[in-house]
C-alpha cells in the first residue's frame, strides 16, 4: 500500500482574497456603502421619517431605501441626491461617511 501524505491545504477564501490587489478597493467601497447606509438610517430616524415616507419623497421604493440602508445596493447618484436633499445632509454627514474634514479657509476652487 502506498503511503500518501497530503499537504495541508489553506482553504481560507477570505485570506486568499485579501492577497488580490482588487480586494482593498472592493473593501473600501463596501465600507463606504455601509457608512452611507448607517448615516441615512440615523438621519432618517432623527427626523422621524419612515422608510416608506422617505421613498415617497424621493420617488423610489421602500425596498430600495431598505437596500440602501443595508448596503445591499450600489446607489445611483440621482437617488443619493434626492435623499440628501430630503434628509438635509450637511458636511458633517459626508465626513462621517468618507472620512474627510474641510476647514472653512480651504476651497477646491481658486478665485
Amino acid at each position: 500500500m502506498k503511503n500518501i501524505i497530503k499537504e495541508k491545504q489553506n482553504n481560507d477564501a477570505i485570506k486568499e482574497a485579501r492577497k488580490s490587489p482588487y480586494f482593498k478597493d472592493f473593501y473600501k467601497e463596501a465600507e463606504e456603502r455601509i457608512k452611507l447606509g448607517q448615516e441615512i438610517y440615523k438621519r432618517r430616524k432623527d427626523l422621524g421619517i419612515s422608510q416608506q415616507e422617505l421613498a415617497k419623497l424621493t420617488k423610489t421604493t421602500q425596498k430600495m431605501i431598505s437596500n440602501i440602508e443595508s448596503a445591499n445596493v450600489d446607489i445611483r447618484f440621482s437617488t443619493l441626491s434626492k435623499i440628501k436633499k430630503v434628509l438635509k445632509f450637511k458636511a458633517d454627514n459626508w465626513s462621517r461617511i468618507y472620512s474627510f474634514s474641510l476647514k472653512p479657509e480651504e476651497s477646491v476652487y481658486k478665485n
